[in-house]
C-alpha cells in the first residue's frame, strides 16, 4: 500500500506541506502592508527634452527613492545634487527635534528654495530652477511644492519605521518567517525523497508505460527515466521559487533593508505580469499547436484501422 500512495507523508511531516501557503500569506501580507513609493517623477517627461540632457537622479532615504532631479541647479548635475540632497535628508530625518512642519518653500528669484524654519531664520536646503521644472511640465512653484509634500511624508515614514518596537516587531516576525520556511523546507525535501523512492521502486504498479491505441508507446522503464528528472527539475525550480520569494519578506521586516525590498518586489510583480502577458500571448499558438496535435492522433488512428482492416481482410484493394 505504501508504493501507490506517492503523496502520502508520515503524520508528522505531513502538516509541513501546509506551510507553504502560511509562508505566502505573510510575504502577500506584507506586500499590502507596504505603501507605494511617492516619487516626483509621477509627470511624464516633455517631449522636447534635450537629447543630450544627463540621466535623472534620485534623492534618496533608507534605501527608498524620493525625489527625481532631471536637470541641476546651476553648474550642478542631477547626480551630485541628489547625492547632497539624501545627504541632507537623512540628516532632517533622523533629527527629532526637527518637526516636519517646520520645512517650508520660499520664493528666491530665479529659485523657489526648500528649507528649514528654525527660530525665524529660514537654512535652505534645496532649489528648483525654471530648467528643472521645464521637464515635468510644471511651474518651478508647483515642483517646489510637490518636493516638499514628498519630503515631509518621507519624513514621517522614517520616523514611523525606526522605532524600537518597530525593530522588534520586525525581529520576531523574522524569526517566525524563518521557522516557517525550515519546516517547509524540511516538508519539501521528505516529499521529493519519498516520491523518488515511489518512481523508482520496481514494485510499483502505478507505472504501467504509456499505451495508445493498443500501442505500447512508453515502457515502465522509459516512463520512470522521463518522470525522474522531472521530478529534480520541478523540486529544484519550488525550492528557487519560495526561497526568492522570501528575499523580500525577510528584507521588508527591517527599516534600513525595506527599500532594496520594494525594489525585489518591484521586480517580482515585473516578472509576474510580463509572464501572464505572455501566456496571454501565446494562447493562441496553443491553441493552433492542439489542433494540429488533435488532427494528427485522428490521422494516425485512422492510418491505423485502414491498414488494419487490410489486414485482417476487411478492406480489399484491387
Amino acid at each position: 500500500m505504501g508504493h501507490s500512495e506517492p503523496w502520502g507523508l508520515r503524520p508528522r511531516r505531513r502538516w509541513a506541506c501546509f506551510l507553504l501557503p502560511l509562508l505566502a500569506a505573510l510575504l502577500a501580507a506584507q506586500l499590502l502592508a507596504s505603501p507605494p513609493l511617492v516619487r516626483a517623477g509621477a509627470a511624464p517627461a516633455p517631449a522636447s527634452a534635450p537629447k543630450n540632457a544627463p540621466a535623472p537622479a534620485f534623492i534618496e532615504l533608507d534605501g527608498r527613492q524620493v525625489l527625481e532631479i532631471r536637470a541641476g541647479v546651476g553648474a550642478q548635475t542631477p547626480a551630485q545634487m541628489a547625492r547632497r540632497g539624501s545627504q541632507r535628508l537623512a540628516e532632517l530625518a533622523a533629527n527629532y527635534s526637527i518637526e516636519p512642519g517646520q520645512i517650508v518653500v520660499q520664493e528666491d528669484p530665479p529659485y523657489t528654495t526648500i528649507g528649514l524654519m528654525q527660530g525665524g531664520v529660514f537654512e535652505p536646503r534645496i532649489s528648483v530652477d525654471d530648467r528643472n521644472a521645464a521637464r515635468f511640465q510644471l511651474s518651478r512653484q508647483q515642483l517646489a511644492q510637490r518636493y516638499l509634500e514628498q519630503i515631509r511624508a518621507a519624513i514621517v515614514r522614517y520616523r514611523q519605521t525606526h522605532r524600537r518596537s518597530d525593530w522588534l516587531r520586525g525581529t520576531a516576525l523574522a524569526l517566525l518567517a524563518l521557522g516557517i520556511y525550515i519546516l517547509w523546507l524540511r516538508g519539501q525535501i521528505a516529499l521529493n525523497r519519498r516520491l523518488e523512492r515511489w518512481i523508482n521502486d520496481p514494485a510499483n504498479r502505478r507505472i504501467r508505460g504509456l499505451q495508445v491505441g493498443g500501442n505500447q508507446w512508453l515502457t515502465a522503464d522509459q516512463e520512470r527515466s522521463l518522470l525522474d528528472p522531472l521530478r529534480r527539475i520541478v523540486h529544484g525550480a519550488v525550492l528557487l521559487l519560495v526561497s526568492y520569494l522570501s528575499i523580500p519578506l525577510f528584507l521588508g521586516l527591517f527599516p534600513p533593508t525595506q527599500g532594496l525590498s520594494e525594489t525585489l518586489r518591484g521586480q517580482i510583480t515585473g516578472l509576474v505580469v510580463g509572464g501572464a502577458q505572455a501566456m496571454a500571448m501565446a494562447i493562441p499558438d496553443l491553441i493552433s499547436v492542439a489542433v494540429i496535435l488533435g488532427l494528427s492522433v485522428l490521422l494516425m488512428r485512422a492510418s491505423n484501422a485502414w491498414f488494419r482492416a487490410v489486414e485482417l481482410g476487411n478492406l480489399r484493394l484491387n
